[in-house]
């Protein structure tokens, strides 16, 4: 009946179950022909039956979570009752060690101050900035059995390579010299001969005017024919002297020209034999000149001792940290390799007093850390005891889902 008054219809075909208070006047009304009431009547159940079903599953979800719940809650317990007994020892430590005799708690405090000064020492070193890089310490280090004869070697290298350049900038220069010096020997003499050549002919042409106009047949002319002969022969001696020094001049060059030639290709010799040595050095040290590598080595030797003074700093921090580890034993600690790295909190007492007080309040909390969870497990197993009572059908399933969580 429920069906057919939901589909209730006018001739018009409009639905008019919403408004059959507001009409006035009832109009006939009919049935679909179409409608079949067996398969609506199905279409409810099936829906009625989907509900149910859905709240059995939302129902198994809750009881899944509250597993879940318990499962998480059982792995954070056991996880802080693992704490708090590492908490529980540092406490009872602790106490052992305010508790212990008096002149054992002063040697305790001595050492571990004097370890705490040495540790200071050691850090202060080793964080003191390198003056080399890795690289060039590497450098060093592969060729320390020839330092410091290999910075002499270098140095002297340099220094006879610049006397070899100089020595060759020398000879250069005199070769140049040289040059100038034979080709100006070699002008004066071409110049001497051609000044010769128009001599000679002056002289020839003179001569011949004194035969010609009979000049010599007086006392006059004999005078000054010989006058000018002398002359002549005074200058063909000028010249022929001249002649000789330029050609000696030009000879004497030669033979300079030809030692400073030889000398000049040995010190090239020496100069290449030298220069291939010292790009060699600088190759092989990786520096730029000797002056560098000087500084370079002196930073090494520095890095060198510093490395030196850090691992006998550090030789006697782990003595005085043993002492303290033997010292510590003496007392009923849990873990005596643990105290030994407390060496700045047994230096102090009261330090050591509030590190007590901290452990204390974290103990507290973790404490109730462990409350609250095993509140939320009892509150979880609650919840799934009482829907098995109102569920009896379902303890099984339930059971099941318990047993896969290992609860």
């Amino acid at each position: 009946k429920r069906i057919q008054k939901l589909y209730e219809i006018d001739i018009d075909g409009r639905d008019m179950s919403l408004f059959k208070k507001k009409n006035k006047k009832k109009k006939p009304q009919f049935y679909d022909e179409n409608l079949n009431i067996e398969l609506e009547y199905e279409k409810l159940n099936k829906n009625s039956d989907e509900d149910r079903e859905f709240k059995n599953i939302e129902d198994m979800q809750h009881v899944r979570i509250q597993c879940e719940q318990i499962a998480e809650s059982s792995k954070y317990i056991a996880e802080l009752k693992k704490e708090s007994l590492e908490v529980q020892k540092y406490i009872d430590d602790i106490q052992n060690i305010e508790n212990c005799p008096e002149n054992l708690r002063k040697k305790i405090t001595d050492i571990a101050e004097k370890t705490e000064k040495l540790e200071k020492k050691c850090y202060d070193i080793h964080s003191r900035e390198q003056n080399l890089s890795r690289e060039r310490t590497a450098m060093f280090v592969r060729y320390e059995n020839e330092f410091p004869k290999a910075l002499v070697n270098l140095q002297n290298d340099e220094k006879y390579f610049q006397a070899v350049k100089h020595d060759m900038r020398m000879l250069e220069a005199e070769k140049i010299s040289l040059k100038e010096d034979m080709k100006m020997y070699q002008d004066r003499t071409g110049k001497v001969k051609n000044g010769a050549v128009i001599f000679l002919f002056v002289i020839l042409v003179i001569f011949v005017l004194f035969f010609v106009s009979g000049q010599l047949n007086n006392a006059g002319g004999r005078n000054l024919f010989f006058a000018v002969l002398f002359c002549s022969m005074l200058l063909v001696a000028i010249i022929f002297l001249v002649q000789r020094n330029s050609l000696y001049q030009f000879r004497l060059c030669d033979k300079k020209m030809a030692r400073a030639v030889t000398l000049l290709n040995k010190t090239k010799i020496k100069y290449v034999n030298i220069a291939g040595s010292v790009d060699y050095q600088y190759e092989k040290y990786g520096v730029k000149n000797s002056y560098q590598l000087s500084r370079e080595y002196e930073a090494f030797l520095n890095d060198k001792k510093n490395s030196e003074k850090y691992r006998e700093s550090l030789k006697e921090s782990d003595e005085s940290r043993a002492l303290l580890r033997k010292t510590l034993e003496k007392i009923n600690l849990s873990n005596a390799d643990l105290w030994e790295n407390q060496y700045m909190m047994l230096a102090d007492e009261e330090e050591l007093l509030k590190t007590k007080n901290r452990m204390e309040s974290r103990y507290e909390k973790l404490k109730e850390q462990i409350k609250y969870n095993l509140e939320r497990i009892d509150k979880s197993k609650k919840y799934i005891l009482e829907f098995v009572k109102k569920h009896p059908d379902k303890s099984d399933v339930i059971m099941e889902m318990v047993d896969s969580y290992e609860l």
